[in-house]
């Protein structure tokens, strides 16, 4: 008897010993095959349209917190017409490259604040060739058609801009899927502009350039390039 209890004792001291292992390990083995099954590489792949142009971008959530984005723009516009005696034909292009670095104030949250760098937003490049007799004013002096020749100018950004801005939309997912993409924000520099002519009259040149600076003085008013994009995201 005495050694059945003590068998008895023993058998139930183990069991209760199995037990509470397994209580203990039972619970930490399930959370982590759900940490495991459930989890995902909280990336993503998207189509955006906006005044950097249309185009892709890439985004991958480094922590519940922050995240980066990659993203590759552009769009071309080509326009002829007729002004104050002058045939301008000019090129629009958007064809920006972005950095971005998003800041999401809520764990896993879509709104975001952003910066960052994002190239030359945007190039306007136009040829004006005089169509009528009158006269073609640069920096307030009155030139023929024959004086003035034809005029090239050119408007563009720094090859590389800051960018700052707030959206909605991350990578983060529990389950994949579409979802919309939101952003307003500002490349910040100043435009530069080239004005040229290949006339020969006399003070042309100087006036040309009197008129370029004046050109630099009023694209300088608004030293930013807006950004408003929209889209849809792949998340997995």
């Amino acid at each position: 008897m005495e050694h059945s209890a003590y068998l008895y004792s023993e058998g139930t001291m183990r069991i209760r010993h199995a037990v509470g292992l397994m209580a203990l390990v039972v619970p930490a083995t399930v959370l982590s095959a759900q940490q495991s099954g459930g989890s995902s590489s909280d990336m993503s792949v998207g189509i955006r349209a906006g005044t950097l142009g249309i185009g892709l971008e890439v985004s991958k959530l480094l922590s519940d917190n922050w995240g980066i984005r990659v993203g590759a723009n552009s769009f071309s516009m080509t326009q002829s017409q007729t002004q104050s005696d002058m045939a301008v034909d000019a090129t629009l292009k958007l064809q920006a490259i972005t950095g971005l670095i998003d800041w999401y104030p809520a764990a896993r949250g879509t709104f975001h604040l952003t910066a960052g760098v994002a190239t030359n937003p945007m190039t306007v490049d136009g040829v004006g060739k005089p169509s009528g007799n009158g006269t073609i004013s640069i920096n307030d002096v009155q030139y023929t058609p024959a004086q003035v020749g034809t005029v090239n100018v050119s408007i563009k950004y720094p090859s590389a801009m800051p960018y700052v801005g707030l959206g909605w939309g991350t990578p983060a997912s529990k389950d994949g899927g579409l979802s919309a993409l939101f952003d307003i924000g500002a490349a910040i520099g100043q435009p530069s502009a080239v004005l040229s002519a290949t006339g020969n009259a006399a003070n042309l040149q100087s006036n040309l350039a009197a008129q370029q600076e004046k050109m630099k003085t009023d694209a300088g008013k608004v030293p930013v390039w807006p950004v408003i994009s929209i889209g849809v995201v792949w998340r997995w």
